[in-house]
């Protein structure tokens, strides 16, 4: 009998562990991201301008600290759709959040790429900043630091689509930036990406 609670318990404790990993990083169940390019006509159909965001009060060190997956979906408040990234707040408002400081944001939607090859991207960023492009990790620059560029990271797209993207960001203190820059195939400097090239899903 001793042994049987034992085993319960240790199984009890792995559950409640899933269950809070799940909220931290997200989980295969969460089916608000989108999980594939959107090529044809149909899907592309309703497309909204600029990236969904949700944003979240804390004072966060790190990029994972904010709430992800399902529990970013239950948590924090909605804001207007972020049309580009390309904005120094100094010690002004982050965007539409309310707060000048304490303050994170998921930013869900898609980038498109009109034409195949290789893109590369980097932020310039204060404070922490992830960015995923189609399920991959493209920029990683998570902690607390002043403005800086993150470390290039590359895209190589096969088709001329709308990939899925994912970006968490958070301000601390201070002061804050965000910027985002690409490099497209056809060309050999970095630029801001344009404000067209990002697109949500109304319901995202």
């Amino acid at each position: 009998m001793i042994t049987q609670r034992k085993q319960l318990t240790s199984v009890a404790r792995l559950f409640m562990t899933l269950l809070f990993l799940c909220g931290w990083v997200g989980c295969t169940l969460d089916q608000s991201k989108p999980s594939a390019p959107l090529c044809s006509e149909s899907t592309v159909a309703g497309l909204q301008p600029g990236l969904a965001v949700r944003y979240f009060k804390g004072y966060f060190r790190h990029v994972m600290e904010m709430p992800h997956g399902i529990a970013a979906q239950g948590s924090g408040w909605q804001g207007s759709p972020i049309l580009q990234l390309n904005h120094r707040f100094g010690k002004g408002e982050v965007f539409d959040s309310g707060a000048s400081r304490g303050i994170g944001m998921e930013m869900t939607g898609f980038i498109h790429f009109s034409s195949p090859g290789r893109y590369m991207f980097k932020a310039k960023s204060n404070d922490g900043i992830r960015i995923t492009i189609n399920d991959k990790v493209i920029v990683s620059d998570e902690g607390v630091h002043a403005d800086r560029y993150s470390q290039p990271g590359t895209v190589d797209v096969k088709k001329s689509c709308w990939y899925p993207m994912l970006i968490s960001y958070f301000q601390r203190k201070g002061t804050a930036m965000l910027e985002l820059y690409w490099k497209t195939p056809d060309v050999n400097t970095f630029s801001i990406v344009p404000e067209g090239a990002y697109a949500h899903k109304k319901n995202l």
